[in-house]
């Protein structure tokens, strides 16, 4: 690694490391905020306040799919409602079974009450196959939350409108 902080012993070293390391997540907020995420580069606002209001919602989703990322496939340790809310968790189970299949591989295996469980089924949203070794990355959660949020702020409005949750 090329570095132009001075490195004079090992315990240095590592220490100049974790800085790259958690500049990394950093990159790869802005990463899901731009092109490969959000897209918040195409907007096209005047209003500044609503500029600044879609840019708080973009952080917290990047926000969101970052800790999905990380989080994984990790049973326990990250309960879901650090991402969601009541009425979203229980638009998520009924979303995963739409996502499941008939094989004990295309079964969600983590607990409901877990962060792994919905990021199970947000990258099953955004097109995540699970016969493949290789995890979801950040592209195929944002797609996959992308579109829950959307169908979750649809349901939620029928929902209120009609006092009943309809699935």
């Amino acid at each position: 690694m090329i570095t132009s902080l001075p490195v004079d012993n090992f315990e240095q070293a590592l220490k100049i490391i974790d800085i790259y390391r958690n500049r990394w997540h950093i990159e790869q907020l802005f990463r899901l905020l731009k092109r490969d995420g959000f897209e918040f580069e195409t907007v096209q606002l005047s209003n500044v306040e609503a500029i600044i209001k879609l840019m708080v919602m973009a952080l917290e989703a990047s926000a969101a799919v970052l800790k999905m990322v990380q989080v994984g496939a990790q049973v326990e340790g990250n309960p879901i409602g650090e991402v969601f809310d009541n009425e979203q968790v229980e638009i998520l189970k009924l979303v995963n079974r739409e996502y499941e299949g008939r094989t004990q591989k295309q079964k969600n295996p983590y607990p409901e009450d877990q962060l792994s469980y919905a990021t199970w089924t947000i990258a099953r949203m955004g097109g995540w196959k699970v016969y493949r070794s290789k995890p979801p990355g950040p592209k195929v959660i944002a797609r996959g939350l992308k579109d829950f949020l959307r169908f979750a702020e649809l349901t939620i409005r029928i929902k209120n409108s009609n006092n009943e949750l309809l699935l």
